[in-house]
């Protein structure tokens, strides 16, 4: 029986081939199994000027709330140049959302990378790496 899983994909405004490369590895595992997916995340093409409006932050938690997993993109967690700290924001707006709401994360480890970001090595229940079977068991086995 397929079921719809109700994802938010971290993005942080910040669109790089991880967020790409994750939404194609959930795409392969929904045209090869028994497996569909709802990415709650709303990107827009780039942060957005009000990005600290309450506005934009209630829609914001609202994807968050109404996701059943967080997928967590470690390779956007990185330290940011000094016009990048706005996506910081969101990404751990997006980790505290999550824990507030026992919203289980996975973590998805850099990209061609052995070591996790300190600050958010420990938010995830689960890390996985670039594979699509391992992020489908996962994403299986920790609802």
């Amino acid at each position: 029986m397929n079921r719809t899983y109700n994802l938010f994909i971290t993005h942080g405004w910040s669109y790089e081939d991880s967020y790409y490369r994750i939404l194609d590895y959930l795409d392969q595992i929904s045209n090869n199994y028994d497996f569909s997916y709802l990415n709650l995340a709303e990107p827009e093409p780039e942060a957005p000027d009000h990005s600290y409006t309450e506005e934009l932050k209630v829609e914001y938690s609202d994807q968050v709330n109404n996701s059943e997993v967080v997928i967590l993109l470690a390779d956007l967690y990185r330290e940011p140049e000094p016009d990048e700290s706005n996506y910081i924001y969101w990404l751990d707006k997006a980790i505290d959302l999550a824990k507030e709401n026992n919203t289980p994360i996975i973590g998805i480890r850099p990209w061609n990378e052995n070591q996790t970001p300190t600050p958010i090595k420990d938010a995830p229940e689960t890390w996985v790496d670039w594979d699509p079977e391992a992020l489908k068991k996962s994403i299986e086995n920790i609802l």
